[in-house]
């Protein structure tokens, strides 16, 4: 018999309902045992990571340079500090210093600044396991006089110089782009 997994929905906001099974399911599609992501916020994305690391024995790996005692007090309550790690960093540095192995998932949501996507690609390809995926939140807005799509054009720039990698940007309904690396 099948078990039931529940996926502790009622603190997740409702606009990530876009998303947020694909943010649960993908790592263990993958069988994702490191995870990182950039920016942490209220800890919605961290939350799903964190779940679906505890089904698969993964590690969930949190850069940002603001601490959230929310999200932390959130991941305690549901039983999934043992696989969370925060580190209080700037993300670009925290792909500098990098010596946990091979990244399975990537998770880009911290400074959508062009050049800070730019930077943080240049610091965390070098991790990423040949069959890893790159996932950037908030590539697209449909009203550009609020957000230019800056954080696409920093992965486009990105690609102009690593043609090993692919893009796919996924517009709607606030836009992922996909990363992953070409197989020889």
């Amino acid at each position: 018999m099948a078990e039931y997994i529940p996926i502790h929905e009622k603190n997740l906001r409702p606009e990530y309902e876009h998303y947020r099974y694909m943010m649960f399911m993908l790592p263990i599609a993958m069988r994702a045992k490191i995870i990182v992501e950039t920016g942490l916020s209220k800890g919605f994305s961290t939350q799903l990571f964190c779940e679906a690391a505890k089904l698969i024995g993964g590690k969930v790996f949190t850069y940002d340079v603001e601490d959230s005692p929310e999200t932390r007090k959130k991941i305690k309550d549901l039983g999934l500090s043992e696989v969370w790690t925060f580190q209080l960093s700037d993300s670009v540095n925290g792909g500098r210093q990098w010596v946990y192995g091979k990244i399975d998932l990537l998770f880009l949501d911290s400074d959508h600044s062009r050049q800070h996507v730019e930077a943080e690609l240049e610091m965390w390809t070098r991790h990423m396991s040949p069959l890893g995926l790159i996932l950037i939140h908030d590539t697209f807005n449909s009203d550009p006089s609020k957000r230019p799509d800056t954080a696409l054009i920093g992965a486009r720039r990105f690609l102009l110089s690593h043609k090993e990698w692919k893009l796919m940007n996924l517009t709607e309904p606030i836009g992922m782009a996909v990363l992953w690396q070409k197989i020889h």
